[in-house]
């Protein structure tokens, strides 16, 4: 799994197909303030200038760090926690025109 984006660094260059990809996520079971139950998943990636650079074992060109609470209800269920950091990527500054790779 990977995004397409188009990325301009903080060191002024542009990427027009960078290749991002999440190399880690975790999940935190936490109690909130009422005593419910939240998990939040955290994740962190990279970004390579594109996709030829990244499978060569090229230096990334940006790094990202994102979390987000998981919603779940009562009844048992699994998730597919990797789609679902990709999913909350898109939706990401910088990110939200990202092209599943």
């Amino acid at each position: 799994m990977a995004l397409t984006v188009s990325m301009d660094t903080g060191i002024g260059m542009t990427f027009e197909s960078g290749h991002a990809v999440i190399k880690d996520f975790q999940m935190e079971k936490r109690l909130d303030a009422s005593g419910n139950k939240v998990f939040v998943i955290s994740y962190k990636g990279r970004v390579f200038m594109n996709e030829a650079m990244y499978n060569a074992g090229k230096a990334a060109v940006a790094g990202f760090n994102y979390a987000f609470n998981l919603v779940v209800g009562e009844d048992a269920n699994q998730h597919n926690l990797l789609k679902l950091c990709y999913l909350n990527l898109k939706t990401q500054d910088g990110f939200t025109d990202g092209v599943d790779a």
